[in-house]
């Protein structure tokens, strides 16, 4: 029997579009997004993304 490994990682979400300066990747609004901790709180702090909270992720 074995047990499903929770997902404890946050969930980023882009809400205006940007192209990241260390991967020179291109997001659109509404992709996900994921990165340490310190981009995730300067994207976070600069209006390009936002924390998708838990009651808000679809269900699997």
């Amino acid at each position: 029997m074995s047990k499903k490994k929770e997902n404890t990682s946050k969930v980023y979400k882009v809400i205006m579009a940007f192209k990241d300066k260390n991967t020179r990747e291109v997001y659109a609004a509404g992709d996900d997004y994921e990165a340490d901790a310190k981009r995730l709180k300067e994207l976070q702090s600069k209006g390009y993304i936002e924390e998708v909270k838990a009651d808000e992720q679809p269900s699997e």
